[in-house]
């Protein structure tokens, strides 16, 4: 099943699938917050997600590198909104 998976181009893989999924879920999870509210912070984020502060900023930052999302001030004030 794996190998099947790997030649469709489903996983890179052995292993990786499940976490390529949840973590492609997850993404469109919090683009889909973000449509509720014109911008947010880490900490909504992480509210919402039900994790630590810094691990929704992480989540952040690789959209904002993906160029998904925007990235508005600096420091603690900083929030994140949609293009």
């Amino acid at each position: 099943m794996v190998r099947l998976a790997y030649e469709m181009r489903l996983v890179e893989t052995g292993g990786t699938g499940i976490r390529l999924i949840y973590e492609s879920c997850e993404k469109e999870a919090i683009l889909a917050f973000m449509k509720l509210k014109p911008s947010i912070s880490a900490q909504e984020l992480a509210d919402y997600l039900s994790t630590s502060r810094n691990t929704a900023i992480r989540k952040l930052n690789k959209l904002v590198a993906s160029s998904q999302i925007s990235k508005i001030g600096q420091g603690p004030a900083v929030r994140y909104k949609r293009h």
